[in-house]
C-alpha cells in the first residue's frame, strides 16, 4: 500500500514526451515510492506484512556480480525500465514490487521517505563523490537549493567536516537551506563569485551544482582552485 510517492521532473518529462525514448504507455507513473507491505507473493522471506518500506528506484536484478557487490545501478541485466517507467509505479493506492527492491525503513515514517529513493540518493552520491576532500576546515558550496540541493546540504553537514555555503536565486530557498544546516547563504547574482571567494578564504574545495546551466557552471569553475572539484548532479 503506497503511503507516499514523489513527483519527479522525470515524470513530467515522460508526460511531455512525444514518444520514442520512454517506454510506450500505458503504465502508472511514480518511481519515488514508500509504503507498507500488505501482501506477499509465494516464497518471499525477506519481508513481512506490515513492514514499512522504500521501493528502490533502480530496477536491478539483485543477483548478478554487479548487484552482489552493491553496485546495483550498474546491473548488467537492467534495461531502461523500472517502476513508473514502463512498469506500474507508485502514483496509485497499491502497487506490486519485487521483494529484492524493498528497503526496510525501520522507524522512519514512510509518508516522509518517498524522495529518498531517487532525489536524496542523487544528492547522497554527489556528496560521497567529493567526500574524501571534505575534511574539517574544508569548504563546500551548493548551487541550487531545490529538492536535490536541500538534501545535499543535509548530507554535507552529517557526513563531512566541511562548512557549507548555500547558493540560489530565490531567498525563500536559502532560508530553507539555513534551517537544514547551511553555514552561510548567497544569492546567485553578479556578486556570487566574490561571496564564494570570501567564504572559502580563497578557492572553494568542492562545488555541487544542481542547476547545470552555463552561468552556474562558469561560476563553479571559477570558484575552485588546485585540487578543487565541481560535481554536477
Amino acid at each position: 500500500e503506497v503511503q507516499a510517492a514523489g513527483l519527479c521532473r522525470t515524470d513530467l518529462n515522460i508526460l511531455a514526451s512525444e514518444g520514442g525514448y520512454w517506454p510506450d504507455p500505458p503504465f502508472t507513473l511514480g518511481h519515488e515510492i514508500s509504503g507498507v507491505v500488505v501482501a506477499l507473493g509465494p516464497g518471499v522471506h525477506t519481508a513481512k506484512v506490515g513492514d514499512p518500506v522504500l521501493v528502490s528506484a533502480v530496477y536491478a536484478c539483485g543477483s548478478c556480480g554487479r548487484c552482489r557487490r552493491g553496485r546495483d545501478h550498474e546491473c548488467r541485466l537492467m534495461t531502461h525500465v523500472g517502476y513508473g517507467v514502463g512498469l506500474d509505479g507508485g502514483l496509485a493506492q497499491y502497487m506490486v514490487a519485487k521483494a529484492v527492491h524493498l528497503v526496510p525503513l525501520g522507524d522512519l515514517d514512510p509518508r516522509s521517505a518517498a524522495p529518498l529513493g531517487d532525489a536524496a540518493a542523487t544528492s547522497y552520491h554527489a556528496v560521497m563523490w567529493g567526500k574524501e576532500t571534505l575534511w574539517p576546515g574544508a569548504t563546500a558550496a551548493v548551487i541550487g537549493i531545490g529538492g536535490l540541493g536541500g538534501y545535499a546540504v543535509q548530507f554535507l553537514k552529517q557526513l563531512t567536516g566541511a562548512s557549507v555555503l548555500a547558493i540560489d536565486n530565490v531567498a525563500d530557498r536559502l532560508e530553507f537551506a539555513r534551517r537544514y544546516g547551511a553555514d552561510e547563504l548567497c544569492l546567485f547574482d553578479n556578486d556570487a563569485p566574490a561571496v564564494m571567494r570570501e567564504f572559502g578564504h580563497g578557492p572553494i574545495d568542492v562545488v555541487l551544482d544542481f542547476v547545470g546551466s552555463t552561468a552556474t557552471l562558469t561560476t563553479a569553475l571559477g570558484a575552485i582552485g588546485v585540487g578543487g572539484s565541481v560535481i554536477v548532479a
